[in-house]
């Protein structure tokens, strides 16, 4: 009855690419004001269609028209620029500029494309390209071989802005030839980067090489055609290819720039103009826009006047509306509508958390019986807990009627809810678990009380009980309260549990401005929330740039003054759109502990954002239970001297950031910020001697009002001083100076860091005016400074008179790293367990009256670090030959404990310990040596203990490889070759993020499985870190040590390949110097020290002269033959033939078959077996079996026979006979293989 409006929006297809503009609602004359651009090839037959539909929330969307442009009639006119009649409708219009866009490879063109770009704005924040890049990879040669030694499967994956393309994969070869073309659209051609990286499969990296494209400017024709070294290979490694820039010129470059006119005119639905003049006004335009229509068309009734005076009533009506759609889109864009908080929904952090306090029960139910119920026994109690859909299960207590658990477990639970706490107590047992009582609690009964400590009577049972602490805990918004929460993590619980200290509400509402993902579409937005280690998901919206969630989540906090809240927003759960990081301490300042706001996203465009509600409930404990802290460090620390003592030419300002409020005193402050510098990293060996560290919050009274400096917080301590008092610099012609304007300063670092460095520097007193002249200083400036300061108490007067008013300093990069105590220190220990002998015997037979064997098995502990072996069945005497290594800082009296055990169904029995002091092994540095168990009446473990000297001397590696082919462990260890030492110190002129901020760096240190990562720095493009690390390296010659940097672990910042060869030529196999980054700017670099040092052994020298240990037990005894054929015609075809002079020591011989397994995938589809043959020891079985895969997959598996024996369950003879693994990639499967091979003991 009334006539309404339409939500109209466009679908444009081209050349395969689709765009969709966003949805102007309750709008028949809307305006878009959106670009879009997609790469063609001119090809004939290719149309443009544009549809338009009326967006609806219920049903299908309605269909408003399309109209068809042929591809040739827009490449013929260059510009168009008109209004096109919709077909298979009544009537409306579309206004649109099409433009195929002339290239030129004249560089001088490049400004001016710029120009008129900067002058464009667009409501779907699209930027023109200015360019395209065109990219003909043709071939490489000599790539590096693989760590096996063969060629590698060679891929290209080139990489420009968040453009990726990958060649194909090419057969093995280390000349690998593409022939491919790709193309990107470039937007900033003086900034942009072209990426080549060459891996084997997409996964072993081979090299790579960057371009950065305004180099391309510089070339005739913007043309780049030659081969390329690659870098992070060999080098000879080069890449062919061929890169051409083509400048994309809009027509409105052709005229003056002088008189471009607004992106969009002035006219409005209520100008009356003709339609030829809004046409020919357009067609003047010198950027495509989209213009609102004010050209009435008559309706079904013919009644034109009567829709301009229903529009007109209409614009009445939505007055602010309108004016804001007849503004230009850089008003349009400035003024938010956006609500500047969430609508939370009622229940928003209503939730509470229960916490139950398993203690302990009485009087159980004995329910073991033994011999026959005769002798009454125990019972193994454990306890389960059930709340709604959630459950508890406690350890099992082993043999006790009164065991005491003290576990404690927490839930987040409505109050409203209606569940009820049922717990129930159980005997664990082999087959069936027997009841031992119930009992319930209702969940209301417990939030009204609050805190119940009770003994609970165990129901459905004669008798028991069992000893609970309920707890409803009551949420408040008082920070203050926080710390009594804190105290009560220090009481320990069996089940490593911690109380948590606050529950955090998130509300996940809506986001604005995402950006597109690839191919110009609108993302299907999930957003990510991680607290520690938990992390939830939101739902995936339909396809928007402004998705709408309004979903609500909670976490339980341990520490707010340490945990982040990191939201990750992505399409599909694939593709990054930024991401959030809150640190949850933030909340601890906000009024009622509150956040409800919009945040900038890190990762997008600067106008992304996420409006979100976080609320921070302290949880109020009611245990009645003071916890005492325990006292870390006994003896106070004390400054020896005040600041304002000892500083002669204070500033006026007080260096550093305001100290965030904290309950502790300030000598328990000063105490953990001392503890936390001391065991920061034990490469830096900062010793703060008990003295306290200098601090930022500290304040100086000024002496001389003519020295002024900015409140800046100081990273490092060389730049307090220079801050604070005037510094008269000598500095060497060799230091490498940079201009003070490329040096940009940390500016996020706390007052702690502060006291961090100093600590570590060893400068604990106050700082004193300092005079560096001595050349030999000016490269470890910072060293120096840090000596200095230490002796503070030696009065050392200025060069520069104090009342001087302008003081210059010359910022420099130091062109090595300053040298670190500690670093390079530890070394390697290496254990050979290699057999036992005599072991006492816990395997009885009938009660004892038949003695039997042990399972044993060894358990080694250095320090925290534990290894356990592999078990021997059945055997006194066994044989290991296991190996294990692990980095250790020289500690002579660090303990390296062994305790033998006999595997047991329930519970291990003892066989034995010894332990030997790390010292003793540093002093011998081998030893080869049968040592006596302790504790037990006979047995001793055979062991070989080395502790590897290192050595710079690269003419000893070969000696220490030869040793990894000759020797062979059970546990499939390799001896390492040698030993890396990295020092990352700092990085220089790191790119900004996407959002034009400074990146929070880190830096990720990857070698082989290994991997390490940094402290994140504060907002930085010259971060610095100071941080060792250390590697166990197999073969320097092919291993690669790759650092990514990375700003807050999720936006690339660059990276380096470093191949461990190169430090072989080094003198003293050292590098330290700084390295550029790969995928970032010309000028960013790192500064690292790199050292190789070789694990001199004394075994691999032994092994070479053909001695080493000797096994004193029969290693791999030979139990039989086995003959096998092994062929391929289209299938794996394995043959087993017979077996001859099996070994048994029953008397009445075995049931043999042979068991067969394809490794490593271990599935069914790969399992086969023989018949049974019986009584036989020398079996025929002629038995065919095929295995249906390709000849390439058959040569990298290995065939594992294994001859056994059917025994009944009540036969103690061993069920393995013997075995034989087949490396089917040494078979010659053409002419085919028959032979006998051993078998081997399993053991």
């Amino acid at each position: 009855m009334v006539k309404g409006k339409s939500d109209p929006y466009t679908v444009i297809n081209i050349g395969g690419s689709t765009f969709k503009s966003r949805v102007i609602k309750e709008n028949l004359n809307p305006t878009w004001n959106e670009m879009y651009e997609v790469v063609l090839t001119d090809l004939p037959g290719q149309d443009l269609s544009l549809e338009v539909f009326d967006k609806d929330m219920d049903m299908k969307d309605d269909f408003m028209g399309r109209l068809t442009i042929k591809l040739n009639d827009i490449i013929t006119s260059r510009h168009m620029d008109e209004w096109f009649t919709l077909s298979d409708v009544k009537r409306g219009r579309v206004h649109l500029a099409l433009e195929w866009l002339d290239r030129v490879t004249q560089s001088d063109k490049l400004q001016q494309v710029l120009d008129y770009r900067s002058k464009s704005s667009y409501m779907n924040k699209a930027v023109p390209a200015v360019a395209l890049l065109f990219v003909f990879v043709e071939a490489a040669h000599d790539v590096p071989l693989k760590k096996s030694g063969k060629e590698p499967k060679v891929g290209a994956e080139l990489v420009l802005g968040g453009t990726t393309h990958r060649t194909t994969v090419c057969d093995r070869t280390s000349s690998p030839q593409w022939n491919e073309a790709f193309h990107f659209l470039v937007y900033d051609p003086k900034n942009e980067e072209l990426i080549v990286k060459l891996s084997h499969c997409w996964d072993f990296s081979l090299g790579s090489v960057v371009i950065p494209v305004r180099e391309l400017l510089s070339q005739p024709d913007l043309l780049l055609d030659q081969w390329l070294h690659l870098d992070g290979a060999s080098p000879q490694s080069q890449i062919l290819l061929r890169a051409q820039l083509k400048i994309l010129c809009p027509k409105g470059t052709e005229g003056s720039t002088e008189n471009i006119e607004s992106a969009v005119p002035k006219t409005s639905a209520k100008d009356s103009k003709p339609e030829e003049e809004l046409v020919q006004k357009s067609s003047e335009l010198l950027v495509p826009v989209t213009i609102a229509s004010s050209v009435t068309v008559p309706d079904e009734d013919g009644k034109e006047i009567e829709n301009e005076k229903e529009n007109e009533k209409e614009k009445e009506e939505e007055k602010e509306s309108e004016k804001e759609s007849e503004k230009p889109p850089e008003d349009i864009a400035s003024i938010d509508v956006r609500s500047p908080h969430t609508s939370p929904d009622p229940t928003f952090g209503t939730e509470g958390v229960l916490r139950i306090h398993l203690l302990e029960a009485q009087n159980l139910i004995a329910k073991d019986n033994l011999m026959g119920g005769m002798v009454k026994g125990k019972s193994d109690p454990y306890v389960k807990i059930n709340i709604g859909n959630n459950s508890f299960k406690s350890h099992v207590i082993k043999e006790n009627l009164n065991p005491t658990w003290n576990e404690m477990y927490e839930l987040v639970l409505a109050s409203e809810s209606a569940s009820d706490v049922r717990i129930e107590v159980f005997d664990k047992d082999i087959d069936k678990d027997d009841f031992l009582g119930r009992f319930q609690i209702s969940l209301s009964e417990i939030i009204e009380a609050q805190y119940i400590d009770q003994w609970f009577t165990l129901n459905d049972v004669k008798h028991g009980r069992l000893h609970l602490v309920l707890e409803w805990l009551p949420t408040v918004t008082e920070p203050d309260k926080l710390q009594q929460a804190l105290d009560l993590q220090s009481i320990s619980y069996e089940n490593k549990a911690s109380p948590s200290a606050a529950l955090l509400f998130v509300l996940v509402e809506k986001a604005h401005a995402l950006p597109m993902v690839k191919g110009g579409k609108e993302p299907k937005a999930g957003a990510e929330l991680v607290v520690s280690g938990t992390s939830y998901r939101t739902k995936l919206c339909d396809r928007s740039t402004s998705p709408h969630w309004g979903e609500i989540f909670h976490f339980l906090i341990h520490d707010p003054r340490e945990d982040i809240l990191v939201i990750k927003l992505s399409s599909g759960w694939d593709q990054p759109l930024g991401s959030l990081v809150l640190p949850i301490k933030e909340l601890l300042s906000q009024q009622e502990l509150l956040l409800d706001q919009w945040q900038n996203l890190d990762g997008a465009s600067p106008e992304s954002q996420i409006l979100l509600r976080a609320q921070l409930k302290i949880l109020a404990s009611k245990m009645d239970r003071k916890v005492e802290k325990p006292s870390e460090i006994n003896t106070e620390i004390k400054p020896e001297k005040s600041v304002d003592e000892t500083v002669e030419n204070p500033v006026e300002k007080p260096t550093g950031k305001t100290p965030e409020k904290s309950d502790e005193p300030a000598e328990q402050t000063t105490q953990k910020s001392t503890e936390k510098s001391m065991g920061a990293n034990s490469s830096t060996g900062g010793q703060s001697g008990g003295k306290a560290p200098i601090s930022a919050e500290q304040s100086l009274t000024p002496a001389n009002k003519e020295l002024k400096q900015e409140t800046k917080p100081t990273p490092r301590l060389n730049e307090l001083v220079a801050s604070t008092v005037p510094v008269a610099v000598s500095l060497s012609e060799d230091t490498q100076k940079v201009p003070a304007a490329d040096i940009t300063h940390d500016t996020g670092h706390e007052a702690k860091d502060l006291s961090k460095a100093s600590s570590v520097g060893g400068a604990s007193k106050a700082v004193k005016p300092i005079t560096v002249s001595d050349p030999a200083c000016a490269a470890n400036n910072e060293q120096h400074l840090d000596k200095a300061a230490d002796n503070s108490h030696e009065k050392v007067h200025p060069t520069v008179p104090a009342a001087e008013k302008n003081t210059e300093i010359t910022h420099v990069l130091p062109q090595h790293t300053c040298s670190y105590p500690g670093f390079g220190t530890q070394g390697v220990l290496r254990i050979h367990l290699l057999e036992a002998q005599n072991l006492i015997a816990m395997d009885s037979l009938m009660g004892g009256m038949v003695k039997g064997k042990s399972d044993p098995y060894v358990k080694i502990t250095v320090g925290t670090t534990t290894y356990k072996s592999h078990v021997i069945k059945e055997n006194l005497n066994p044989t290991w030959n296991e190996m294990y290594e692990m980095i250790l800082t020289p500690d002579p009296n660090l303990e390296v404990k062994f305790e033998l055990y006999d595997k047991d169904i329930d519970s291990d029995d003892f066989l034995g310990r010894f332990k030997i002091k790390l010292g003793d092994i540093i002093k011998s540095q081998y030893n080869d040596e049968w040592f006596s168990l302790n504790d037990v009446k006979h047995g001793r473990l055979h062991l070989v203990l080395e502790w590897l000297p290192t050595v710079t001397q690269p003419d000893k590696l070969q000696q220490v490889l030869q040793m990894q082919s000759s020797q062979s462990s059970q546990n499939k260890a390799v001896p390492s070759a040698a030993l890396l030492f990295v020092l990352i110190e700092r990085a220089h002129a790191l790119p900004l993020k996407k959002s034009g901020k400074e990146p929070k760096a880190g830096a990720e240190l990857v070698l082989e499985g290994t991997s390490y990562k940094t402290k994140v720095c504060d907002r930085s493009t010259s971060p610095q870190w100071d941080e060792a690390f250390h590697f166990l390296v197999r073969d320097p010659n092919k291993d690669m040590l790759v650092i990514k940097l990375s700003s807050g672990w999720d936006q690339p910042l660059g990276s380096l390949v470093l191949p461990i060869r190169e430090l072989l030529s080094q003198p003293e196999l050292m590098l330290d110097k700084w390295l550029r980054l790969d995928g970032a700017l010309a000028e960013s670099q790192i500064l690292l020290r790199a050292e190789l040092k070789i694990l001199n052994s004394k075994m691999a020298a032994l092994l070479a002269l053909g001695a080493g240990p000797v096994l004193s037990n029969k290693q791999m005894p030979t139990t039989g033959q086995i003959r096998i054929s092994l062929s391929y015609q289209k299938k794996l075809s394995v043959i087993i033939h017979g077996c001859r002079r099996l070994v048994t020591s029953s008397k009445e011989g075995l049931d043999t078959y042979v068991s067969l397994i394809l490794l490593p995938d271990k599935s069914k589809a790969t399992k086969r077996k023989t018949a049974v043959k019986k009584k036989d020891l020398n079996p025929e079985f002629n038995e065919r079996f095929e295995f249906d895969m390709s000849v390439e997959d058959a040569r990298q598996r290995v065939l594992s026979v294994c001859v056994k024996h059917s025994s009944s369950f009540m036969s103690r003879d061993k069920d393995i006979i013997g075995q034989a693994e087949i490396d089917l990639a040494q078979i010659d499967f053409l002419s085919g293989v028959t032979e006998w091979f051993d078998l081997k003991d399993h053991n």
